[in-house]
């Protein structure tokens, strides 16, 4: 620095000293005016040079743009003190906090809401892993003092200074609408975070603009979204094979998760799936009006593949054969009255060595498990049952009798006193869609094939037959199916 310039230095912070010690100088009057509105007006104030103890080193430090000025109107200025949220945009003093000087100036009253914005861009445009710390600590400056602004004049602020991505995410910066404040199931970056610890005591502000409490359907497929856009870019002429691989997996993840929710119309329309990519060199995503669908193509459905003993092996087509509407119907002429399906189910309990047979009217309606059935249809079957318990276990040969209507292995032997396939068949007085459980299999059968929907591949066996023991995760995809047929009986007749 020049030796004027610092002899001009230290007269100003002389001055500046000598009013901080008498404030009352600041009210004598020159000229009938004040001495601190003359003041107020002259440019005699130096900015301070350094950096603040805790300022980040690789942020920027305000510096005049105009050369040759060196020195500032104190309605220019701000406090030291307030370094944190315009450091990079405003000069500020160096001077002690007393209360008449910086009142007179206005070195502590309240900030321009866009100087503090034009700060952050400049924070978060300079942000280093490396100072993080110093970071974190500017950053919890200016949302404490955004939280407390009204939110229309954050918002023009921000819309002014065309600052976007503006909430820390653990990482660096994202738009309001691309975090979420709780961690989600399924693992959404880069494109959707959710906030870090550092910055959750900022939620009110951050809910204002757009953070969402938790995932759900619409989050999902808005990412699903996200990646389609990123992948229309023209610009990128090549793409990470890594990047390529971890973005197609997100969309099937996110697409299983989404076969389990209730989606409304307007997101059904949103959804958009993967296709087919020869190198896949890229993702291609395109709306479901646009692709040959999986089951035009033949491609299984989860519920097919769980079916599908050549996928999973953990259910197999289990439907009993024969013109099954006409020949019910014809079976269904031996019992008149509702209380010869009881008999018939004693019958078979005798038949299968049981020694205790019990019945349970089930008047629930199970209107919250309408979600997570192995098919829509399934809906239907969700309310009041009669329950049907005998403490017998099916043999492999009981599960080949029950789909057999006209002949049935065990008219052969002399100790069973019933035919057990034909006699199952009473409870169609009672029921469209029977359903049983024994050992670990669990067994519907559809013979309208109403209910079962496109879980139903093979409609000349009209029925599913799950293994429970295997595949349990999938299985959990349709929670409700089970979640209100305790198994603790036999067999459940829908009413």
């Amino acid at each position: 620095m020049l030796p004027h310039l610092l002899t001009a230095e230290r007269k100003s912070k002389a001055i500046l000293q000598y009013l901080s010690d008498n404030p009352l100088k600041l009210l004598e009057e020159i000229n009938r005016q004040p001495l601190w509105t003359l003041l107020s007006d002259i440019p005699w104030v130096s900015r301070l040079q350094q950096r603040p103890p805790n300022y980040p080193p690789g942020l920027p430090w305000w510096e005049t743009g105009e050369e040759g000025k060196h020195f500032f109107k104190p309605i220019e200025m701000k406090s030291h003190q307030l370094a944190n949220l315009i450091g990079t945009v405003m000069p500020v003093v160096e001077a002690q906090p007393s209360n008449e000087i910086y009142h007179y100036f206005g070195w502590q009253s309240q900030t321009d809401v866009f100087q503090v914005v034009r700060h952050l861009q400049a924070v978060i445009k300079s942000y280093s892993k490396e100072e993080k710390p110093y970071y974190m600590v500017v950053l919890n400056k200016i949302y404490s003092y955004l939280g407390r602004v009204d939110y229309a004049a954050v918002k023009q602020a921000l819309e002014r200074a065309q600052v976007f991505a503006w909430v820390w995410n653990g990482d660096g910066f994202s738009s309001p609408n691309h975090v979420l404040s709780s961690k989600p199931p399924i693992d959404l970056t880069p494109y959707i975070h959710f906030l870090p610890s550092d910055t959750t005591k900022h939620s009110d502000l951050f809910y204002r603009f757009g953070v969402r409490e938790r995932s759900d359907p619409a989050v999902l497929v808005q990412v699903l979204n996200m990646v389609k856009e990123k992948y229309e870019d023209k610009s990128v002429i090549f793409w990470n094979p890594l990047e390529v691989k971890h973005d197609l997996q997100l969309s099937v993840n996110i697409l299983n998760d989404l076969a389990s929710e209730q989606l409304s119309e307007e997101l059904q329309a949103e959804i958009v799936l993967p296709t087919h990519i020869e190198d896949n060199s890229y993702v291609r995503l395109e709306p479901v009006e646009h692709c040959i669908t999986a089951g035009r193509l033949g491609v299984p459905t989860l519920t097919n593949r769980m079916v599908d003993p050549d996928e999973l092996s953990i259910g197999e087509e289990f439907g009993q054969e024969e013109r099954l509407t006409t020949r019910l119907n014809r079976l269904l002429e031996e019992y008149t009255d509702g209380f010869s399906v009881l008999k018939e189910l004693v019958q078979n309990a005798d038949d299968a060595g049981a020694t205790e047979v019990r019945f349970l009217y089930d008047g629930r309606t199970n209107g919250d498990a309408m979600t997570c059935l192995i098919d829509e249809g399934m809906k239907g079957c969700q309310g009041p049952a009669l329950w049907v318990y005998n403490d017998a276990e099916f043999k492999d040969e009981d599960f080949e009798n029950i789909v057999k209507l006209n002949e049935a292995t065990k008219e052969h032997d002399t100790e069973k006193i019933g035919r057990f396939g034909v006699g199952f068949n009473a409870v169609y007085n009672l029921t469209d869609v029977p359903m049983f459980l024994s050992r670990n299999y669990f067994v519907i059968f559809d013979p309208h094939t109403s209910y079962l929907g496109k879980a139903i591949k093979n409609k000349m066996k009209p029925g599913m037959k799950i293994d429970l023991n295997k595949d349990v995760k999938r299985l959990r995809k349709f929670t409700n199916q089970f979640q209100n047929r305790s198994m603790a009986y036999l067999a459940v007749i829908c009413i």
